[in-house]
């Protein structure tokens, strides 16, 4: 009997320290998300169609207008930035298990650009990857794609236009 009331209490103290966590820091900094869970036993994550996401920062909006067709990926990337110089060109590459590998290709002051891109895709979510850059000429690209990490800024899917 005193195994099951020692028992009950501390489940109990459990249960009140997971409610009483915080959800968001006190700062007002960044907050803490959980990303789901995807199980990744196939080469299709999301089904071929058409896809939106946003990331939203202050009055900063980034877009990403997708088409997936068997494991190919087209379409564009528009960032419209209050405070900087707003840029948008078309992307393409390919999805494997469930990371989108990508080529953005846009124009900086008239001058062609490409720029290697990354994310993974966790439910409706896409995650960029960050990683140390190399800059060739016109292209930037990831020194070691194998050691980029999937930390970077989160869009999340939206109802296209």
């Amino acid at each position: 009997m005193k195994n099951l009331l020692l028992s009950m209490v501390i489940l109990g103290f459990l249960v009140l320290g997971c409610r009483n966590s915080p959800s968001s820091s006190s700062d007002g900094g960044p907050v803490a998300i959980s990303l789901p869970e995807t199980e990744v036993d196939s080469v299709q994550v999301i089904l071929d169609g058409n896809y939106c996401y946003r990331y939203m920062i202050h009055r900063d909006t980034y877009d990403i207008h997708l088409t997936l067709s068997q494991g190919q990926v087209r379409g564009e990337m528009n960032f419209d930035k209050q405070e900087d110089q707003n840029t948008s060109g078309s992307i393409e590459g390919y999805i494997k298990e469930d990371v989108m590998n990508l080529k953005y290709r846009h124009r900086i002051d008239g001058t062609p650009k490409v720029r290697e891109l990354s994310f993974r895709i966790r439910g409706n979510l896409l995650i960029s990857a960050e990683g140390e850059e190399l800059t060739e000429g016109d292209s930037t690209f990831f020194r070691d794609p194998a050691s980029v990490r999937y930390e970077g800024l989160v869009y999340s899917r939206i109802d296209c236009p």
